[in-house]
């Protein structure tokens, strides 16, 4: 039997609990601020699935996947109305077995639509991590120029008597 793939930490399903979670512990398991999930709330790419009497959201399993899933849009830089169409898409494509052939058929042009706007989005976040990486290196050389200069410098002042 063979293991999948470990997933990365931004899209690794949240541990299962049994109850819904508050808002402050939602965005600890899934490393986003607060404001962002009451953002995303506002703008409806987000529904919390209870509140407590006192109104405090609380979020499912179900409602922490999907901000998971929000979440991984994130880097895209894809915009409100992009966000709610691939999420509808995604969760159309998870109840695909209800689906018409006529709808599968949009759902999965769709989403290869998606998937090419998506590998196209990776490849300039790989080239820009590129661009990152050679900044860091640079500024490696800069900084050992300038400790070999500081050493050197420290060797050639006389020091003082005391």
């Amino acid at each position: 039997m063979s293991t999948p793939p470990a997933q990365p930490a931004e899209t690794r399903e949240p541990p299962h609990r049994n109850s819904a979670v508050q808002i402050g512990e939602a965005a600890e398991r899934v490393g986003l601020s607060l404001r962002t999930l009451r953002y995303w709330e506002e703008m409806g790419l987000l529904v919390p699935s209870a509140r407590t009497s006192g109104g405090f959201r609380l979020y499912s399993e179900a409602d922490l996947r999907r901000v998971l899933i929000l979440k991984s849009m994130k880097p895209l830089g894809l915009r409100l109305g992009q966000m709610k169409d691939l999420l509808a898409l995604i969760e159309a494509g998870e109840s695909a077995e209800v689906l018409s052939r006529k709808d599968l058929d949009s759902v999965a042009a769709r989403v290869g639509g998606w998937i090419e706007q998506t590998s196209a989005a990776i490849e300039k976040l790989e080239r820009r991590l590129g661009e990152a990486h050679q900044l860091r290196l640079r500024l490696g050389e800069t900084l050992a120029a300038c400790e070999t200069t500081r050493r050197l410098a420290r060797r050639a002042t006389p020091r003082s008597a005391s």
